[in-house]
């Protein structure tokens, strides 16, 4: 994952499809400026908890890039990436981003990856950072059952889990969802493709008679039709004949 938004990840929140209302509307209260509640989205991996909380900031800081506009983003399962993750960094961080946004936010990708001392210098900033006229937020993902108490507590401490004011759970999309999903990335990305050959290649692609659909692999999917449409020839009209006379 790079740390600036590709064309092919940026994601409006507009465009986002849920398979239950009720998530769809619990999320949009996190677009609000004033909400600056931690929001940890959990589910079974393909579910697009990334793609949801990138759009979330997306939409909150208009579409910046991470490290910049008051947007943080580290993925947990990449140890070398989440190491950086200490006290001092945190506070670093911090302190720039506040200079870009009254409301920095921090995405932590597989939150449930961190160590243990990792996850005691995440609670600590959680505290100091939103102290007095201080606000932070922070957005996590895990594939971890967050109510399922024996899981949990070998993945996440009980004072973490306490900070994360709201748990969602995502579930996979239902087929006829995907459409919506594709052609919006696909827009976003100034790619045209009707309705029906993108379904066509969706079911030469996908198993499409499954009852919930992986995310990733329609993400895949339609990343592979962007790329594949950067390496087509442009078309330019012909060139004149020239005559003798």
């Amino acid at each position: 994952m790079t740390k600036l938004w590709q064309r092919d990840e940026q994601v409006d929140f507009a465009a986002c499809v849920f398979s239950d209302d009720h998530i769809a509307d619990e999320m949009r209260d996190y677009i609000n400026p004033a909400c600056t509640d931690n929001l940890l989205l959990w589910g079974v991996p393909g579910t697009g908890k990334s793609v949801l909380v990138k759009a979330i900031a997306s939409e909150r800081i208009h579409g910046a890039a991470f490290e910049d506009g008051g947007v943080g983003f580290l993925d947990c399962k990449n140890k070398q990436d989440a190491q950086r993750l200490n006290g001092k960094w945190l506070d670093g961080w911090f302190n720039y981003a506040h200079l870009q946004t009254e409301c920095p936010i921090l995405i932590l990708d597989e939150l449930d990856e961190l160590s243990e001392a990792q996850q005691r210098e995440l609670t600590a900033f959680v505290n100091r950072s939103n102290q007095g006229k201080l606000k932070s937020m922070i957005m996590g993902t895990t594939n971890v059952n967050v109510f399922d108490k024996k899981q949990c507590s070998k993945s996440f401490s009980d004072a973490l889990l306490s900070r994360m004011n709201g748990k969602f759970e995502i579930r996979r999309l239902f087929p006829e969802q995907l459409l919506p999903v594709a052609q919006g990335k696909l827009k976003r990305a100034g790619v045209s493709i009707e309705d029906k050959v993108l379904l066509d290649v969706f079911e030469k692609n996908l198993p499409m008679s499954a009852k919930r659909m992986d995310f990733r692999e329609v993400q895949t999917v339609v990343n592979k039709l962007i790329r594949r449409s950067s390496q087509l020839p442009i078309d330019r009209p012909p060139k004149p004949k020239f005559k003798i006379v």
